[in-house]
């Protein structure tokens, strides 16, 4: 298995000093840079390849549609694009979406991630979200033609979630993100 690990917001050409939301003196892209750098070490140690956001070697970098491209061509099985939960209305949740033209597979993985985030991170509720084309977040994964979610699973507007990432929340991030892939992996989807 093959998967994406995209640092959204970082890397982007149409606006390449965005860094995502800035709360508590931490960029979004930061977490997500930390969560997704620990997450691929975990992966890369049980076996599974991992592609991450890397401007040196162009992976997974400039607009979203590029980034989309470069895993559509690199024969990607599974993609996580991450970000932070900056929704002020929804700032005691953790949230994944997925887009309304998801498959089976996508849903599926959804829901074992969601799981997973509310399992390992504690942190009440966890939303399940189908984006609709118009929305906020849709173009961050529109377009893949594998398994593809957004994953927010932590609040930066919520000061328990800010407590929880100073003490071991990058770390049980990572860990959620594998023991999910590591999970999805074993399930039959069959037809």
């Amino acid at each position: 298995m093959k998967v994406a690990l995209d640092v959204q917001h970082m890397y982007k050409n149409s606006h390449p000093n965005d860094r995502g939301e800035r709360l508590y003196g931490l960029y979004e892209t930061e977490i997500v840079k930390n969560y997704m750098s620990k997450a691929k070490i975990l992966l890369e140690a049980k076996g599974i390849e991992v592609c991450m956001s890397d401007p040196g070697k162009k992976i997974l970098v400039g607009d979203y549609w590029e980034r989309h491209a470069f895993a559509n061509d690199n024969h990607v099985h599974l993609y996580l694009a991450g970000h932070m939960n900056t929704d002020i209305t929804q700032k005691d949740c953790g949230i994944v979406e997925h887009t309304v033209h998801a498959g089976r597979e996508t849903v599926i993985f959804a829901h074992i991630l969601k799981n997973r985030i509310k399992e390992n991170l504690n942190i009440g509720e966890v939303v399940l979200k189908t984006l609709a084309e118009k929305e906020i977040g849709y173009a961050c994964i529109a377009g893949l033609r594998m398994p593809a979610v957004l994953i927010k699973p932590l609040s930066l507007h919520n000061h328990n979630h800010i407590e929880l990432l100073k003490k071991e929340g990058v770390y049980l991030i990572a860990e959620t993100i594998a023991d999910a892939i590591e999970e999805y992996m074993a399930v039959e989807i069959g037809e």
